[in-house]
Parts: structure tokens; C-alpha cells; sequence
């Protein structure tokens, strides 16, 4: 009896059920194993080199591929410091978190960038290396050589203020701060942009602060008392509310002429606020250009903002500038504009272009029309698009060589507005820089534009989808399924 369930139990023990199930327990468990210490070793590279895949629209967590083409070529070294560790700068919020992975992919992608965290709060003899300048902690310091720049931590970041005066970020301009500060540190030339004042011209600080974050030197003159500078490439002018005299018309004559050599720049923004100039108007139609009283009126709704007429987007006309945008689909819009108009296209050694037109549903609303003006009670001629942005240029030849001095006027001084600057729904900022590097003939023709966090879809491309489809749809099922066969066809041969 005994000897028959000794036997008995051998079989139960030894029987093919028990060995398949043992294999296959094994292989269960071997491979929860397997899985476990993938898990551990990937836990710890990622740890040491974490892998981030940013799926937003616009890359934000990232920086742009000009960034990456102009860092990639740097013929000198930058390190980056951030005045706090990493974990700090990284709990002050959302935008610092993106501005983080900003900076972290500069170094990821040049070699002669490096990244480096300074705790000032643990180390506060670091600011004695700097006397100059006043530091804070989150403050980044881009450096190279002897050359050292300082942003601070709210230049990192589009700060607007809402209508109860509480302040709050609107979007990252982290890219546009880091690359503006290297190519500062490390160029050997900026063209110098005199912005002209004693006019009562109109406080362009958010336009001063683009150029320079662009790579520009700015600075101010009075010119009712002073020259602009014989080294400058440009000069702007924006909504005087006193006309030029003959002194000050004298020493912008004088700049663009340049000795008879030309290769000098103007840009003139009007607004329809502006009392009479007829001085510097007269001056610029010498040049072939007419500034015109009143206000472009924008009929057709689809072409508005906000629901205002006064507030309309503007066409492409001239691909000189166009060409060098990195989103060209983005339309630039010049709000509450005067109408301009180009009194002949070529003249001896001049010649004149519209480079951006308001829609041919655009209408003059007169400066003194009543309140019960309508559109259809517009005199201009709506067969033809108002331009919006124009440019006149004298010519002079060398050889084949062709030699300009040039002005560009705008109707507009709205266009030139923290708020459309910072935006990255208008191509304003991009397209001025645009054309400041064309007409500087700079060869690192960079311009960086906020970004903003803001939205609730995940936006990500055909690329993405079509990668993330693979992985999910693909991948991982086609390996479960080969080790579900595995299996199988161990447990059914053996």
C-alpha cells in the first residue's frame, strides 16, 4: 500500500504536466526577472542621462534648430551658469522647469557649450568674481573669454501685467535671452542701431530690447543736440509729436548719405495720433514716399483681431525679408495704421517697393470722420491694397556691385507694442529682425521668438504620431507575441 502511493507520488512529481509547468514558471519567472533589472539599469542611466522626448507643438522644452545650427559652429567656448541649483531653479515653477531644459539642451548640443549650477546662496564669495554687476540668485550668467553677460531672472520670461496691475508670465523668451547672450559674448562685431529722440517720439523700450537681445548695439540720441554716430547702421525714428527742423532733417540727410558712399539705414514708424510733421514728411517724399492722414479700417472680419477693425493682419508682398522668417505662415499685423503710398516705383537712382499690404477689403476711415462714418463711405480706391510697410532705397554702382542706402516707413507705431512683440501669434518680431539682419548682411541671421506654455491639447506632429503608433501598436504587442509563442512551443515539445 505503501509502495503504491510512493509510486503514485513519484508520477504526480515526475508527470509531463509538472515539468511544462515548471519550465514554465521559469521562464515567468526568468523573464519578471529580466524585466525587473531593465528597470533598475534604466532607472540608473536615466538617472545619470535622462532622456526627455518633447511633444509639444513647438518645441518648447528645447531650443530651435538655428540655435542649434549657430551653437554648433561656435569657434569659442561659453559656459552657462545658473546662480542656483538645479533643483531650485527647477521649483520656481513651470516656465523656470522649461527654461531648464532650454539651457540643458544648449550644452547637450555643442560642445563648446557647458552648463554649469552655482548655489550663491552656499557660496556668496562667487559675487565678489563679479563687482559689476549686481547678482541674484536664478540669475544666468553667459560667459566666454573676458566677455560675461547678465540675464536676469525675469528676462528669462514675457512679463506682462493684466488689468488689476498683478503681474504674471505670458511666455518663455528663455531661447531668445541665452542665444541673444551668445552671440554677444562671442562675435566680434555688432551693428549699431541709434534710435533717435528729442522729437517726442514714442517710448519704443520692448523694439530697443529686441535688437539687442538680437545681437545690435543701441543706443539713444537727442537730435536737437546730437550727431548720430558715424559708425551707426541704422537709425529709427518712431511717431514724433513735433515736427523735424531743418537741423535735424540735415543730420539724417548727412547718415544716409554717408559721404556719398550710401550703405546706411532708416526706419520711420507713423501712427495716425502724430500732429502734423510737414517737414519730415516732405523728406520722405522726396524719397518717394507719401505718408497719408487717417486710419486703415479692415471690412472684412476674418482679417481682425479682438473684433477691431483698426487691428488687421497684412500680406507678404516683397520676399527680401520673407524669405529669411522661420514661420512664414504667421501673419505680422500693424494696428491702427496711417495709409502709405509710393510715388513712383523707379527715379534716376532711386527706386521704391511695398513690402507689406493690408487686404484688398481695406478702407481710409478719415481722420476727422464723424461718428456716423462707415466703411461705405470710404474715397480710396479699393482696387488697390494700402501698403502697410514700404522701402525706398538710393542706389550707387561698383562694378556689378550694387551699393543702398535705405528707407523703411510703417503707418503704424502699434506694431512696435510689447504685447505683439512678445507674442508668438504675429511674425512682427521676427520679420523687423529680419530686416535689420538683411540690411546689416549679418551672417548669423538668427531671430528667436517667445514661447509660450499655455493650451490644453498635446500638440505633436505626423512624426510623432506615426513613432508613438509603432512603439504601442507595433512593438510591444509584436513581442509579447513572440514570447507567448516561445512559450507555447517550449510546453508543446517538451
Amino acid at each position: 500500500m505503501n509502495e503504491n502511493k510512493e509510486k503514485k507520488g513519484k508520477k504526480v512529481f515526475g508527470s509531463r504536466r509538472l515539468r511544462y509547468g515548471s519550465v514554465a514558471t521559469a521562464l515567468s519567472a526568468g523573464f519578471l526577472v529580466v524585466i525587473i533589472l531593465i528597470n533598475v539599469i534604466a532607472s540608473v542611466v536615466m538617472e545619470k542621462y535622462p532622456l526627455k522626448i518633447d511633444l509639444t507643438k513647438d518645441d518648447v522644452y528645447g531650443i530651435t534648430q538655428e540655435s542649434k545650427d549657430y551653437i554648433k559652429d561656435l569657434g569659442k567656448d561659453v559656459t552657462i551658469m545658473v546662480l542656483s541649483t538645479e533643483k531650485s531653479f527647477v521649483a520656481l515653477g513651470t516656465y523656470f522647469e522649461q527654461a531648464n531644459e532650454v539651457l540643458k539642451d544648449y550644452a547637450k548640443n555643442s560642445d563648446h557649450v557647458t552648463l554649469e549650477y552655482v548655489d550663491i546662496v552656499k557660496d556668496p564669495t562667487f559675487a565678489s568674481n563679479y563687482p559689476d554687476l549686481s547678482l541674484s540668485v536664478a540669475d544666468v550668467l553667459v560667459k566666454s573669454g573676458d566677455r560675461i553677460e547678465q540675464i536676469e531672472k525675469a528676462d528669462l520670461f514675457d512679463v506682462q501685467s493684466n488689468d488689476y496691475g498683478e503681474q504674471y508670465i505670458a511666455a518663455s523668451v528663455a531661447e531668445q535671452a541665452i542665444t541673444s547672450a551668445i552671440l554677444n559674448v562671442t562675435s566680434d562685431e555688432r551693428p549699431k542701431v541709434v534710435f533717435a529722440t528729442g522729437h517726442g517720439e514714442t517710448d519704443t523700450t520692448d523694439f530697443q530690447t529686441l535688437v539687442q537681445k538680437n545681437n545690435y548695439e543701441v543706443v539713444q540720441r537727442n537730435l536737437t543736440t546730437e550727431d548720430i554716430d558715424e559708425d551707426a547702421l541704422f537709425v529709427v525714428v518712431a511717431g514724433p509729436t513735433s515736427d523735424f527742423d531743418d537741423n535735424s532733417l540735415a543730420k539724417i540727410e548727412a547718415f544716409l548719405s554717408n559721404n556719398e558712399e550710401l550703405g546706411k539705414n532708416m526706419l520711420y514708424f507713423a501712427n495716425p495720433d502724430q500732429p502734423a510733421t510737414p517737414n519730415l514728411e516732405a523728406f520722405l517724399e522726396e524719397n518717394g514716399i507719401q505718408v497719408g492722414s487717417g486710419s486703415v479700417y479692415e471690412t472684412n472680419n476674418s482679417r481682425i483681431y479682438n473684433n477691431n477693425p483698426f487691428f488687421s493682419i497684412v500680406d507678404y508682398v516683397s520676399n527680401d525679408y520673407y524669405k529669411k522668417l522661420n514661420r512664414p505662415s504667421i501673419y505680422a499685423t500693424f494696428p491702427r495704421a496711417r495709409p502709405l503710398s509710393l510715388m513712383w516705383e523707379n527715379s534716376g537712382y532711386m527706386e521704391t517697393a511695398p513690402l507689406l499690404n493690408f487686404g484688398t477689403t481695406a478702407v481710409i476711415r478719415p481722420a476727422d470722420a464723424g461718428d456716423d462714418w462707415t466703411p461705405d463711405m470710404a474715397e480710396n480706391d479699393t482696387t488697390k491694397q494700402i501698403p502697410a510697410l514700404v522701402q525706398a532705397s538710393r542706389l550707387r554702382y561698383e562694378g556689378s556691385e550694387v551699393i543702398r542706402s535705405t528707407i523703411i516707413v510703417s503707418g503704424s507705431t502699434a506694431c512696435l507694442d510689447a504685447s505683439i512683440l512678445g507674442s508668438g501669434s504675429y511674425s512682427n518680431a521676427e520679420y523687423f529682425i529680419s530686416i535689420l539682419n538683411v540690411l546689416s548682411n549679418k551672417d548669423a541671421n538668427i531671430s528667436i521668438v517667445s514661447k509660450s506654455l499655455s493650451g490644453s491639447s498635446l500638440g505633436i506632429s505626423t512624426q510623432q504620431v506615426i513613432g508613438i503608433s509603432v512603439v504601442f501598436v507595433i512593438v510591444l504587442p509584436l513581442v509579447v507575441m513572440i514570447l507567448g509563442i516561445a512559450i507555447w512551443l517550449i510546453r508543446r515539445h517538451k
